[in-house]
């Protein structure tokens, strides 16, 4: 009777909470082409502390399996709020986009890229889904919290995705958008597949400093040329010769 009576008051605190988890992502594009992806994911204090199970992180299983990919993985803590943040560098959108891919039921989200490479630039169009069906499955929780917890840490989540970007943007189906920064944000529904979208176009420096380098070239095979032909002169500064 006290156990069942323990479980009906979590599970009617758990429809009460208002905002009571929160998921943060931010992906970060640099000019280089490396990327830098940051995830945190937190429940309010109460929550947190209704699910432990003898003392162990809720998040345990789901921060060793991340560290094991290679993340570097903290404690999360703001207003109220605890959970983790789990943060890895790649050296292009592809190694992201397979990281993502494998720890898609931990972080919610998958990657796609298309790229249009032309002779003085490119154009990159990302599509990001967003699906929070899985997350959650391997929270550590007690018997009390066992059932609950996984189908209502999402209600009323404060779940955002954030891209930072120093290139030109086409298009974007972003809900808030600091141009200035670099800075397109979308808040996003945690009980549906969203798909985030935004194309930017990225400049082939190669191709540039490979022009000037060969107009370098032709610029100073014309002055070599025109100095055999005696019609230039270099002394202090280049002068013409008067014949």
């Amino acid at each position: 009777m006290k156990r069942g009576a323990l479980s009906t008051l979590l599970f009617l605190i758990l429809l009460i909470l208002s905002a009571c988890s929160e998921s943060h992502s931010v992906l970060t594009l640099e000019r280089n082409g490396k990327v830098s992806y940051e995830y945190s994911f937190g429940l309010m204090q109460v929550v947190y502390e209704a699910a432990r199970s003898n003392e162990e992180d809720p998040f345990g299983t789901i921060k060793k399996k991340l560290a094991e990919e290679g993340f570097k993985v903290t404690d999360y803590e703001k207003e109220g709020v605890q959970g983790f943040t789990a943060r890895q560098e790649y050296s292009s959108l592809e190694s992201l986009r397979s990281s993502l891919e494998k720890n898609k039921g931990r972080l919610g989200a998958s990657l796609d890229v298309v790229t249009e490479k032309g002779l003085f630039k490119s154009t990159i169009a990302l599509s990001i889904k967003t699906d929070f069906s899985s997350v959650g499955d391997e929270l550590v929780t007690n018997d009390q919290a066992e059932g609950f917890l996984p189908e209502n840490f999402t209600k009323n989540m404060d779940y955002t995705y954030t891209i930072r970007l120093p290139f030109k943007v086409l298009s974007h189906n972003a809900s808030q958008v600091d141009e200035e920064e670099g800075l397109y944000t979308w808040k996003l529904d945690p009980f549906s597949e969203n798909t985030l979208e935004l194309t930017y176009t990225k400049v082939q420096r190669g191709v540039w400093i490979l022009l000037a380098v060969l107009l370098a070239g032709v610029m100073t095979l014309l002055l070599y040329l025109l100095w055999k032909a005696r019609i230039i002169s270099f002394q202090k500064e280049p002068r013409f010769i008067k014949k």
